[in-house]
């Protein structure tokens, strides 16, 4: 009965406890470089650095250490702190946090956050971007850490991605993307892939996904059985991507297979297409009509590169 009573009165507490905190996202200096859409979505014009402030509409409860957001980054920004507020205080109280990655679509940022002192409800992100870089923010959250979420985060981004690429350049894959072809209105993909219970899916990935991205294959396409005996798969060349018409010259293609907890798993190295159609067919090969392009020359004198080929000259 008293147990009962117990998770009865603290019940709420663990359930607030485990929820995420939303943030309101805004400028920090009121820069004319920000603006917020009606959805909450944060814009980042270019012109380089500047700050962030980030309201929790709420108390923020001591288990929500990792900040959570939706980016869509040009350029990225490879050196960002944070600062405790509503009393904002430099120096050693920054928090370094981790870099934002270059993304063409929205990509979901995570970062611990270190430092924390009591009763505190607002961030500023400082945020140190490049001149060019563009930067879109949404869905700004507060919340407690997944098991073994950041246990690798001890590594660096480079590190990381490094490892990842040995790894992958040195696994024997048991499936092989053999050759990529395209017409002007199709996608040819030819493969070797054994016959096994699991089932195997074409992924694409395209060219701006980082090769660790754990997101990073898209349109999944299942392979029937005779598809998989005849080795091949013909799908269209354009698709609609994010609201616009997409090229798949720009992707490269791998088989996966997809586990009971829909992980996608690479059954395959990745390839891009090999053969693909010229937009002007009918150029000539071209012929120099002159020598004009020689340079450096003067009366009896050669580049000195070319000083050991002079004849010797009559006296």
């Amino acid at each position: 009965m008293i147990l009962r009573l117990l998770a009865f009165v603290l019940w709420p507490q663990v359930v607030l406890a485990l929820q995420p905190v939303e943030l309101e996202l805004s400028a920090f200096d009121d820069s004319s470089r920000v603006q917020v859409e009606q959805d909450g979505t944060l814009k980042i014009s270019p012109g380089g650095g500047l700050s962030l402030r980030a309201v929790a509409g709420t108390s923020v409860p001591s288990t929500h250490t990792v900040l959570e957001f939706e980016s869509f980054s040009l350029g990225g920004c490879d050196n960002a702190h944070v600062l405790y507020g509503p009393v904002f205080q430099g120096g050693d109280k920054a928090c370094q946090i981790a870099p934002i990655d270059h993304s063409e679509r929205w990509s979901v940022y995570t970062t611990l956050l270190a430092k924390q002192p009591e009763n505190w409800n607002e961030l500023r992100l400082d945020l140190a971007l490049s001149p060019q870089a563009a930067l879109s923010l949404r869905n700004a959250r507060l919340r407690p850490p997944n098991p073994g979420e950041f246990e690798e985060k001890d590594l660096s981004r480079v590190d990381r991605r490094d490892h990842f690429l040995q790894t992958y350049l040195a696994t024997d894959f048991p499936a092989r993307i053999q050759s990529v072809s395209l017409s002007e209105d199709e996608a040819t993909i030819s493969f070797h892939a054994s016959h096994s219970s699991q089932e195997i899916f074409l992924a694409e990935v395209p060219l701006f996904r980082a090769p660790d991205d754990p997101t990073r294959f898209e349109e999944p396409v299942p392979i029937n059985s005779e598809q998989l005996k005849a080795g091949k798969i013909t799908l269209p060349r354009h698709r609609e991507r994010d609201g616009h018409n997409y090229d798949r010259i720009f992707s490269r293609w791998q088989l996966i297979s997809i586990d009971e907890k829909g992980k996608r798993i690479p059954q395959s190295h990745a390839r891009y297409p090999d053969v693909f159609p010229s937009k002007y067919s009918h150029l000539t090969v071209p012929v120099p009509a002159n020598k004009k392009g020689l340079g450096g020359w003067a009366h009896n004198r050669s580049p000195e590169d070319l000083g050991n080929w002079e004849s010797p000259r009559s006296p």
